[in-house]
C-alpha cells in the first residue's frame, strides 16, 4: 500500500480510503449487512487501508457507531475522518457535535475533522475558529472541508491562525 502524508498534518494515510454511507440507521437497518460491512471494513485494514470516512449525517450517526464498534480495540491502527454537517457550524453546535460523534465512534479523539460543506449562513470565523479549538484542545488531529471550492478553501484558511487546513475532500 502506498502511504502519503495528510496536506499539512503529521497523519500518514493510505492512498485508498474506505466510505462508511449507506450502512442504514439506528431504526433502520440489516444486522447482516452491518456484519458484512465490518468484514470489509476489518479486511481492508488487513490490507494496508487505514482511512476510514464517516460523517455524522450517515445513517444518522450509525456509521459512526458501526466504524468505532469494528475498530475501538484497534482505535490505534485507523485513521478515522468524520464530518459535521452544515446545520452544525456555529461553534456551541460543532463542539457538540464532534462530542457526540466521539461517543458513536468509542474515541477520545478523531484524526481529520471537516466541514461537510459551507453553510452560507454561518460566519467562516465562527466556524473555523471552533475547528482550531478543538484541534487544540486534541479532539482532533487535523482539520479539513468537503466540497468547498478553492476561493472558498482559502477564505476558511484565512480564518485561522495555528493550524492550517489539511484536506478538502471533493
Amino acid at each position: 500500500m502506498i502511504y502519503k502524508k495528510l496536506g499539512t498534518s503529521s497523519i500518514r494515510v493510505s492512498a485508498l480510503g474506505i466510505g462508511t454511507n449507506g450502512i442504514g440507521n439506528f431504526q433502520n437497518n440489516s444486522p447482516e449487512k452491518t456484519r458484512n460491512r465490518q468484514k470489509i471494513y476489518r479486511f481492508a485494514l488487513e490490507s494496508g487501508v487505514n482511512v476510514f470516512d464517516t460523517a455524522e449525517l450517515y445513517g444518522e450517526g450509525y456509521a459512526e457507531y458501526i466504524l468505532g464498534n469494528t475498530f475501538k480495540k484497534k482505535r490505534d491502527q485507523i485513521i478515522v475522518s468524520t464530518k459535521v454537517t452544515p446545520d452544525n457550524c456555529t461553534h456551541i453546535s460543532l463542539k457538540r457535535s464532534l462530542k457526540e460523534s466521539l461517543k458513536r465512534l468509542q474515541t477520545d479523539y478523531v484524526d481529520l475533522l471537516q466541514i461537510h460543506w459551507i453553510n452560507p449562513f454561518i460566519k467562516l470565523d465562527e466556524t473555523f475558529g471552533a475547528l482550531e479549538e478543538l484541534v487544540l484542545g486534541g479532539y482532533a488531529k487535523a482539520i479539513g472541508v468537503c466540497n468547498f471550492s478553492v476561493p472558498m478553501f482559502q477564505s476558511a484558511n484565512k480564518c485561522l491562525k495555528k493550524v492550517k487546513l489539511s484536506s478538502n475532500h471533493i
